[in-house]
């Protein structure tokens, strides 16, 4: 769908997870959007392999793949983005 969107790199911050478009945005979402992400040891998070072109990103160790489309599509999750105030 989104036909220029490519993942260059992801990194890790805190809870956060941080993609790196191509086209210099950058998307920043909850580490717990990604259950599997979150609940696993920050060294295999580390363990990527960026697939299809940058439309797709893959952790081998976690059985995990997160696109592009996902990840601009993605509607927040109940419970985030609630402000308390």
């Amino acid at each position: 769908m989104f036909v220029n969107a490519r993942i260059c790199d992801v990194t890790f911050a805190g809870r956060q997870v941080q993609f790196e478009l191509a086209d210099d945005r950058i998307v920043i979402v909850p580490l717990e959007w990604f259950p599997i992400l979150a609940l696993s040891p920050a060294g295999d998070r580390e363990v990527y392999q960026i697939e299809d072109d940058g439309r797709a990103v893959v952790w081998p160790r976690l059985g995990e793949r997160i696109t592009v489309d996902g990840i601009l599509l993605t509607r927040t999750p109940p419970g985030f983005g609630d402000c308390d105030g």
